[in-house]
């Protein structure tokens, strides 16, 4: 299952942000036109470089899938943000 909410945290010497979820559903909504439009494309492209297209849509949903439980912090100084993909 792809991730649906992302919880991020941003701090700071002076405040501390943080946001409960933001929901992924509404950006997988919005980008799921654009991938069908590519679609087309890609299995040309496939096609040229003798590449099966399913297997690579099928890796392509695996590493999207993968994704979920994924933390990321990154912090410089005092400043930091977390990110956790739920």
């Amino acid at each position: 299952m792809i991730p649906m909410f992302a919880h991020l945290r941003i701090t700071s010497p002076r405040r501390r942000f943080s946001l409960v979820g933001i929901p992924l559903i509404l950006i997988w909504l919005l980008v799921l036109p654009i991938l069908l439009l590519i679609l087309p494309i890609l299995f040309i492209a496939c096609w040229v470089a003798q590449i099966n297209p399913f297997r690579l849509t099928n890796v392509c949903w695996n590493v999207f899938a993968s994704l979920k439980g994924m933390h990321v912090e990154y912090a410089v100084g005092g400043q930091s943000v977390l990110v956790h993909l739920t």
